[in-house]
């Protein structure tokens, strides 16, 4: 196990290291936290405080990962060589179109017009001279030629080249006598399946069609031995071929999608390419791959380490996720400083400095900001529904966190962050692992208790609130009232909570003794007589249905809170300038939080690596029945790996909050509403 997972260090001064791990605790946090992680090294390594960690697991030996891409909403290497991919092709959702069965809740790359290859420059690690082993994950698109967005001309498709016309590897598919086989070009050696492999029904190994995701392998081992295989199924003699190791390696751009040429294009969706150098992966390696959930990502974690403790032998390093740093950033005129008048790809929502216009969407919004505090991080919208529409102005303040919150939110989204720099924009019900909505026989990744331990089932009322006070940028208005003579034992009652209360008698002499004021119950005792007593105030404007009210309180039913009891918040929300955007968010606030989900833990006992935050997974435990039933359809939460124990620890359905988290809430909650007037009152 240990050749699994590895620690690749980017030190300051830009060396990088690749250091065996003795001992690790990673945790992914989901929305609760930023991600952490505590790392046990040998002593013998040089790492510092502020270094960049990333922590890799893959299924699979590690020792000879080159490049590794799983297409998550980018097109980003996680073997840490950084050989990250441009260019302009889409991805398909999860469960979506031809991503159906084995990789379905996974994203894939998406080929589906002319232009869209992704190049890598080269590397002189991208060596196909001697030993190598490339593995590719596909579906294609149809298996009817001239259903090509090409035309049906297009019979050799290549997914992957770094070829300069005499040297290098080209690998794809070619249909030969009314069926597509697999091909391949090693230097000037030509490899193409026979199309003698099973081809009778969707399920046999020689069928390549939009139904079945496919491996097509080919590798180079020590003897000089070539071979190109299709779910490691050699498909005829051409296949297996002797070709000397090269002098000359090829020097030109790595390409996926297309050929050298862009002539070549593939039509259809890559799920993952791995490439190995300088050795090959075992059958049972191989193997493993080809059967095993897929996984999302390979490097599970990447941050800065914070503290380093020495050891005689060993170091521990605690780390922190690099996507604190984009959640953390402070948003205002300072970080948005320009003006988008008409709508950009990278800026789609319109704004001047920090103050967006009428009319735009929450996912516009988000994305705008995303590529002003950071135009490397990738913005991954998995929904083609169509996303709030904000009625009046947003004003981006505060956290970027904040903002993500309250836009989700109103959004009915949620969102996490992957280690590639992706930002991800989900649906909040989850994406299935599975389990299709009206299609019988389907299912989820399911864990039964017999091989499994799922623990802690229950419910936690700390994060159940049921009565909120929304408020916005209240509008300050100024009022005189008259009460005539007063004189003692006179009562005199305001119209509204006041600020700044002034009172004069008919000379226009202010009065500063012969009263009491009650400011909650908006009244004025008075001890002494007075003639023509005028009240001059402010107060807030916070009654009414005109769009300047940015005031709402919003409460459950009375049978919630008699059950759960009254479990008050109030939140300052300066972001939002319309009433119907203040009550729409406080409405969807109380939705999400008037009842508590069940919570669950899963132990694995062995580093899982096919699931993520938002995941939909099925428990079963004829035991701890969930209810009425053996079943339950729960969503990932967090995930834990530890090693070398070789343990997963999965938390469903909700975070466990404890006291700490509410008192760090409501610390946030107290600090933004210092911001403004604290005299409101739900009154008037």
């Amino acid at each position: 196990m240990s050749n699994r997972v590895k620690l690749i260090v980017d030190k300051i001064n830009g060396d990088q290291d690749f250091t065996t791990i003795k001992q690790a605790i990673v945790k992914r946090e989901g929305k609760r936290s930023v991600d952490h992680a505590t790392i046990t090294v040998s002593a013998k390594h040089n790492i510092e405080e502020n270094d960049t960690v990333s922590y890799m697991q893959d299924e699979v030996d590690t020792t000879f990962l080159t490049g590794i891409w799983n297409f998550q909403g980018s097109c980003n290497d996680e073997s840490g060589n950084n050989f990250n991919g441009t260019g302009n092709a889409d991805y398909r959702y999860p469960n979506v179109g031809t991503n159906i069965r084995k990789f379905a809740p996974n994203y894939a790359l998406q080929f589906d017009a002319a232009g869209e290859e992704i190049s890598i420059s080269d590397n002189t690690e991208l060596d196909f001279t001697k030993q190598f082993d490339i593995i590719i994950a596909f579906t294609m698109e149809s298996s009817n030629p001239s259903e090509h967005f090409n035309g049906s001309s297009n019979t050799t498709q290549i997914l992957f080249s770094k070829h300069d016309g005499t040297n290098g590897v080209e690998i794809g598919i070619k249909y030969v006598s009314s069926r597509w086989v697999i091909y391949a070009i090693l230097d000037s050696t030509t490899f193409t399946g026979a199309g003698t492999l099973p081809y009778v029904s969707d399920n046999d190994h020689g069928v390549i069609n939009q139904n079945n995701p496919k491996f097509i392998r080919f590798y180079r081992d020590e003897e000089f031995n070539v071979r190109l295989s299709l779910d490691d199924v050699l498909d005829g003699t051409n296949c297996v071929q002797t070709v000397a190791f090269n002098s000359t390696r090829a020097t030109s751009t790595l390409f996926f999608g297309s050929d050298r040429t862009q002539l070549k294009d593939y039509d259809g969706i890559i799920h993952q390419i791995r490439i190995y150098n300088g050795s090959y992966l075992s059958e049972g390696d191989i193997q493993r791959l080809i059967h095993v959930a897929p996984q999302p990502m390979t490097v599970k974690f990447v941050g800065k380490v914070t503290k380093v403790q020495d050891n005689f032998d060993t170091k521990k390093l605690s780390c922190r996720g690099t996507t604190k740093f984009i959640l953390e950033n402070q948003l205002s005129a300072i970080t948005l400083d320009n003006t988008i008048t008409s709508a950009t790809t990278n800026e789609p929502a319109t704004h001047t400095k920090n103050i967006f216009d009428e009319g735009q969407t929450a996912t516009n919004i988000i994305k705008t900001i995303l590529y002003k505090i950071n135009p490397n991080f990738i913005w991954n919208k998995a929904f083609t529904t169509a996303s709030k529409v904000l009625t009046g102005k947003y004003t981006a303040t505060g956290g970027f966190l904040n903002t993500l919150e309250l836009l989700s939110t109103l959004d009915t989204k949620t969102f996490f962050t992957l280690p590639t720099k992706v930002l991800v924009y989900e649906k909040h019900d989850g994406v299935p692992t599975g389990k299709l909505a009206n299609v019988a026989g389907t299912k989820n990744y399911t864990f039964d208790h017999n091989e499994f331990i799922i623990t802690e089932r229950g419910k936690n009322s700390v994060k159940l609130k049921n009565d909120f006070e929304i408020v916005g940028r209240l509008q300050s208005q100024y009022r005189e009232q008259g009460f005539g003579n007063v004189s003692s034992g006179t009562v005199s009652t305001l119209s509204f909570v006041p600020d700044r209360l002034t009172l004069v008698d008919n000379s226009g002499t202010i009065i500063d003794t012969g009263y009491t004021i009650d400011l909650d119950g908006k009244e004025i005792n008075w001890t002494s007589t007075h003639s023509g007593v005028t009240a001059k105030y402010w107060y807030e404007k916070i009654s009414g249905s005109t769009s300047d009210i940015l005031y709402y309180r919003v409460s459950s039913s009375s049978s919630n809170i008699s059950t759960s009891g009254r479990n008050s918040k109030r939140l300052y929300i300066p972001q939002l300038t319309h009433r119907s955007d203040l009550v729409y968010y406080g409405d969807r606030l109380k939705t999400d939080l008037e009842s508590t989900n069940n919570r669950y833990r899963l132990i694995i006992p062995y580093l899982l690596n096919s699931l993520r935050e938002n995941h939909e997974i099925t428990l079963n435990n004829t035991v701890m029945k969930f209810g009425s039933s053996t079943t339950v359809d729960t969503l990932v939460k967090s995930i834990e790996w530890r090693y070398p124990e070789g343990t997963t620890i999965i938390d469903c359905g909700e975070y466990d909050l404890g006291m700490f988290d509410m008192g760090a809430n409501m610390a946030t909650d107290i600090t933004s509403l210092a911001e403004t007037t604290t005299i409101t009152k739900d009154s008037s």
